[in-house]
């Protein structure tokens, strides 16, 4: 009887466990989909709004989930509302999503399309990362100290499956395979939205929260004594802080390099649109590689050490981009950058889960989102600063210009022409160093453990 009765609790762990995992594969198609495919370039491109829209749009979602997530994470952890969290917040992406697909295909005015549009994408960018900080804090409930590091490398490398697979999915839709009189990019977002749904309804049924000891008076507690608290508890457990501050500077530098990685390669080494095809696909392939590799790695020398070795991947690769030139050589920038992607988004959150106790991780998850996503909203930002006021003709431009001649480095045409994009690709360089320097300080556990 008692022996029945494990294998039924090994097997519905192993289920929960599959279901995590594949939640990672569900999102990832609305975020490569939406968010990097075909959203931007159909407002952009098809529609003719100003980038600016775009940006003030994603910038706007962006804040609002680092401003909100703390608070509703710690919430989640004392009303055990984490899956209740991540079905709600899916769902509302989804409807989101919808709405979009509706709007896009209605022939409304172009001011009026455009707005709704950016509007519904706001809504459906905001659910979709609120509902990361309640995956991310689920992983406890999947796992134990032994495996944190390969379930998270698992669901990690199943993101990006998720993210061809997206792309393969809705391509039908796109490139007018189904029907000869509706295709385009607008029509990919309607199948998004139901394959997201589709592969997230495993997480939905088949993950159940572990049992916490909570205060009674959780639910009464405002949104912002939940935010302050959440803030004055990072004393309370040596290395939070630290973690989320460098944490911040690592994703500044790994979001701003993904936005921009494609107009880098097109701009500073002339890549065509089938080597950016190519660039991304392999680079995906090593992600894929990289997280299950870093996983292995978390589990047997500690997830610390793993993101380390990642970070100081990310630097050398970093160093290797600013000087390139060639094809070649960012064929296998981009190969490395896939594999310390990969390991670093494996590596991090058994790194947290060891720092905090089991009872705290959604509020702490909260953070772990208002670290990444205000990187998120602030690195593009740096990045066109830079790149606007680094060009040839600019002072930043020429200083930079003026100092590598003066170490004997031949000044190209090519050099000339893009020193602004390299610069804008050094910052990342030097926030990526300085969030290894953070990390190297951070408490080097397998688990968490009451000091």
């Amino acid at each position: 009887m008692l022996e029945n009765s494990l294998q039924k609790t090994e097997s519905g762990l192993r289920r929960a466990q599959f279901a995590w995992a594949m939640y990672d594969f569900a999102n990832t198609i609305f975020s490569m989909n939406i968010v990097t495919f075909f959203f931007s370039p159909w407002i952009i491109i098809t529609l003719g709004v100003e980038d600016i829209w775009f940006s003030l749009a994603y910038s706007a979602s962006m804040i609002v989930v680092a401003f909100t997530m703390p608070g509703l994470g710690r919430k989640a952890d004392q009303t055990a509302g984490k899956i209740r969290g991540l079905r709600s917040y899916t769902l509302m992406c989804v409807l989101f999503t919808v709405l979009l697909s509706l709007v896009a295909i209605l022939h409304l005015s172009l001011t009026v399309t455009a707005a709704l549009a950016l509007l519904c994408f706001a809504c459906a960018n905001y659910y979709y990362e609120g509902g990361i900080t309640y995956y991310n804090a689920l992983l406890s409930d999947v796992s134990n100290p032994g495996n944190v590091g390969k379930i998270s490398g698992i669901g990690v490398g199943l993101g990006y499956i998720g993210a061809i697979a997206g792309l393969w999915l809705v391509a039908p839709f796109v490139d007018g395979s189904l029907s000869s009189s509706m295709f385009g990019r607008e029509y990919a977002f309607l199948p998004t939205a139901i394959f997201f749904l589709i592969f997230a309804l495993p997480a939905f049924f088949w993950i159940k929260e572990r049992e916490h000891t909570l205060p009674a008076s959780a639910a009464e507690e405002s949104y912002f004594k939940r935010m302050s608290l959440t803030l004055k508890e990072t004393r309370d457990y040596p290395g939070v802080l630290r973690f989320l501050i460098s944490d911040f500077l690592v994703e500044d530098a790994i979001a701003t390099t993904i936005v921009f990685m494609a107009v880098y390669a097109e701009a500073v080494v002339g890549f065509a649109e089938a080597d950016k095809r190519i660039l991304f696909l392999s680079s995906t392939a090593f992600a894929f590689a990289g997280s299950f590799l870093f996983g292995w790695l978390a589990d047997r020398i500690r997830a610390k050490n793993a993101l380390i070795i990642a970070l100081i991947g990310w630097v050398s690769v970093l160093k290797i981009g600013v000087a390139v030139s060639d094809k070649s050589t960012l064929y296998v920038v981009g190969g490395l950058v896939g594999i310390f992607l990969g390991a670093v988004w494996t590596t991090s959150r058994p790194l947290l889960n060891s720092l905090v106790p089991a009872e705290k991780l959604g509020q702490f998850y909260g953070l772990y989102s208002l670290s990444g996503r205000s990187a998120a909203t602030v690195g593009p930002l740096i990045w066109g600063l830079i790149a606007l006021i680094g060009k040839h003709d600019m002072p930043l431009g020429r200083a930079a210009l003026s100092a590598l001649s003066s170490f004997g480095i031949n000044i190209t045409e090519n050099l000339t022409a893009t020193i602004h994009y390299r610069l804008a690709l050094a910052s990342l360089l030097v926030a990526m160093l300085a969030g290894l320097v953070g990390f190297i300080k951070v408490p080097n556990r397998r688990r968490y453990t009451k000091e």
